[in-house]
């Protein structure tokens, strides 16, 4: 008679309790993040310790972080070895438990200010298996670092006559260059100038009011259709087919814009941008004089091919001892499709402006312009009827106001301004139409 145990089908049973009595079985680290604690607020270098039970040697630890809920592996951020030798953290085993406990620097500084992370740590024993930890909550919380007002897109028709021509962003001194530099995170040079510039290639006599809080239009709830027809104008006054179609063109220029308080002691500033709020990142460098005071603003020309990304702008102080901590971010994309608008009501100086509503479905507002003169020829015009000193609209049409005097018997010049608005309720992206034209007989 054969015994039981001496059939093959035990032998999966019983072979995992004779490599582990053995000691010829490994098993995956188990890993726990002990400090810092759930939702902790964290800054500056801040030392994580990681508790590490395994039936072998740990060879090392690694620490990743990512967006809540964020299935990636995220950015890694540190990495200790268990030998103590690690250039971010050290290990050594706890006499009372038994577990290895790791301990790595963390440089929080490096990431946006005020961001909702979380952490979690991944142990390698010395046969090549690994192991996971649980996330772990935290929030960024850097001291010294910038406040960043806005950061915004900017998408202009080209200057008249030349397709797809440079504006001038900001007026003269605008520090505006033509491409990226792409570096790593070493320490930073100066690169160009940064000066308190006008807005957006608009000239200075134009006011978008980015850093003034909530822009979202208070008659959102209000969808009007704009008329089937209109009477257009090109260039701005060469008449064009009278329906309404926005449109998407390559002659463009695409704008990024970033606005921070000044902070005390800063020599100059780095201007960041990226896209993911944790990745690696295309940068600037600028210097701004000493003891600057007020809202400071870098306007920046940006490649048409990248209208479909979003990006992500920080910006950081350059100080005596360095590079500081990054600001808070927020993030925008280019927006490729310009609204298209027309005039009509124009022979009692009382004139309808309307425009096609923007396909985006971030663009939910709308800003209007008529001037006298023609902006991009005169960039000190002032537009005598906007919205744009306050929030936006979401109707597609306006009408020159009853308690305004009529306008006098002219030439006028207007554009249109789809606004689009981040998940924090600002202003992110702005799409300019083409300069139009009405007469007023």
């Amino acid at each position: 008679m054969t015994h039981p145990l001496s059939t093959t089908r035990y032998l999966p049973l019983l072979l995992p309790l004779l490599l582990s009595g053995c000691g010829l079985l490994n098993t995956p680290p188990s890993v726990t993040i002990t400090a810092p604690s759930p939702d902790a607020a964290v800054s500056a270098t801040t030392p994580v310790t990681v508790s590490v039970e395994d039936d072998g040697e740990v060879a090392r630890v690694d620490l990743y972080a990512r967006a809540p809920g964020d299935t990636g592996p995220g950015l890694k951020v540190g990495g200790s070895s268990s030998a103590g030798g690690g250039t971010t953290g050290t290990g050594g085993t706890d006499a009372s438990s038994g577990k290895t406990q790791f301990t790595v620097s963390w440089n929080t500084s490096s990431l946006p200010n005020l961001s909702a992370l979380e952490i979690y740590a991944v142990a390698t024993d010395d046969g090549g298996l690994t192991g996971k930890s649980a996330a772990v909550p935290v929030t960024l919380s850097s001291s010294g670092a910038p406040n960043l007002r806005y950061f915004a897109s900017i998408t202009l028709p080209g200057a008249p006559g030349v397709a797809g021509a440079s504006l001038n962003v900001g007026g003269s001194g605008s520090g505006v260059s033509s491409e990226w530099e792409a570096v790593n995170n070493t320490a930073p040079g100066v690169v160009g100038s940064l000066e308190g510039v006008g807005v957006l290639g608009l000239g200075s006599g134009t006011s978008l009011p980015l850093d003034q809080g909530d822009l979202r239009p208070l008659d959102a709830e209000a969808k009007p259709q704009p008329p089937a027809l209109l009477t257009t104008h090109r260039s701005p006054f060469t008449p064009s087919p009278s329906s309404l179609t926005s449109q998407a063109t390559s002659t463009r220029n695409q704008v990024l814009e970033w606005a921070w308080d000044a902070q005390s002691g800063a020599r100059g500033y780095v201007t960041s941008l990226s896209k993911a709020p944790l990745s690696g990142y295309l940068k600037q460098d600028s210097l701004k004089p000493e003891n600057a005071t007020g809202l400071q603003k870098y306007s920046k020309l940006f490649p048409a091919a990248t209208l479909s990304e979003t990006f992500y702008g920080t910006v950081s102080a350059l100080t005596t001892t360095g590079e500081g901590p990054r600001s808070n971010t927020f993030g925008t994309h280019l927006l490729e499709v310009q609204p298209e608008g027309a005039a009509s009501n124009l022979t009692k100086g009382r004139p309808t402006l309307s425009w096609t509503a923007h396909p985006d479905p971030d663009v939910i507002g709308y800003y209007y312009f008529v001037y006298k003169k023609d902006p991009l020829l005169n960039p000190q015009e002032v537009p005598l009827w906007t919205n744009s000193g306050g929030r936006t609209t979401a109707k597609l049409t306006a009408t020159y106001p009853l308690e305004r005097d009529a306008l006098p018997k002219g030439k006028y010049f207007f554009w249109i301004a789809g606004v689009s608005f981040n998940p924090e309720g600002g202003a992110s992206g702005f799409s300019f139409s083409e300069l139009r034209g009405f007469e007023i007989k």
